[in-house]
């Protein structure tokens, strides 16, 4: 028997990805047309998972992204923290002002 919920992707590790809904984490695999699209969900993406008995399921569908980071690979950003030191290492700026461009 199968189940049909909705998540939130919070992590993703060699091709299964892992949704907590209600309490309960679910380890899921996305569907092939996925990759035949040339679309990976992302941390961060709220998807429709068809889960079995065991907990474990199927991506069936990646509802649409408000927003989405290449590096690191994440979507649906709301808040963002930049932390880096002051003195040991010294702050490299440019990369700070990298990092928020691409924010």
């Amino acid at each position: 028997m199968t189940e049909t919920i909705k998540g939130r992707i919070y992590k993703q590790t060699g091709g299964f990805y892992y949704l907590f809904v209600n309490g309960i984490d679910y380890e899921c695999r996305a569907r092939g047309r996925f990759r035949k699209d040339g679309f990976i969900p992302l941390v961060g993406d709220y998807a429709v998972v068809e889960i079995d008995n065991n907990n474990k399921g199927y991506i069936m569908e990646i509802e649409n992204r408000k927003n989405n980071l290449i590096r690191p690979p994440v979507a649906n950003i709301d808040k963002l923290i930049m932390v880096l030191s002051i003195i040991d290492p010294p702050p490299n700026f440019a990369v700070v002002d990298k990092l928020l461009a691409v924010c």
